[in-house]
Parts: C-alpha cells; sequence; structure tokens
C-alpha cells in the first residue's frame, strides 16, 4: 500500500493518537477512516446540476462536426 507523508503540528497529533486509541485503531487506520469518510469518491448529490445549471443564461450546445485537415504531404 502505497504511503502518504504529511506534516502536523503536536497537538493535532495528540489529539488524533487519543481518538485512535479510544477507537481501538492505529494511528494510521484512525487516519485512514477519517480519510474515508470525508474525502468523496463520486460527485456531490446535484454538484453536476449545480455546474451545467450555472450556464442556463446561455445554454451548452454540441457543436458540428467539423471536416478534418488533410495531411500534409510536405512533412
Amino acid at each position: 500500500m502505497p504511503q502518504v507523508h504529511f506534516s502536523l503540528d503536536d497537538e493535532s497529533i495528540a489529539r488524533l493518537a487519543r481518538e485512535a486509541e479510544a477507537r481501538g485503531l492505529s494511528l494510521s487506520r484512525y487516519i485512514a477512516t477519517l480519510v474515508a469518510r470525508e474525502a468523496p469518491s463520486e460527485w456531490p448529490n446535484g454538484y453536476l446540476d449545480r455546474v451545467v445549471g450555472a450556464f442556463a443564461d446561455a445554454p451548452l450546445e454540441e457543436p458540428s462536426d467539423l471536416p478534418l485537415d488533410e495531411p500534409d504531404a510536405s512533412v
């Protein structure tokens, strides 16, 4: 499994270590559960509607197909 290294202040490390111990987890496993819970693996509900909806005044349209350029024979 890949490893990630980052820096935290002493107070944060101590707090995380206490929480991990209270849950019977290693510090590494506890941090992994926090990341899994807080870093979504999917788009949030309604995200695409909000983003695409931002263009409501000028709806997006698919451009027509353009002809392909002819290859340059001199190359």
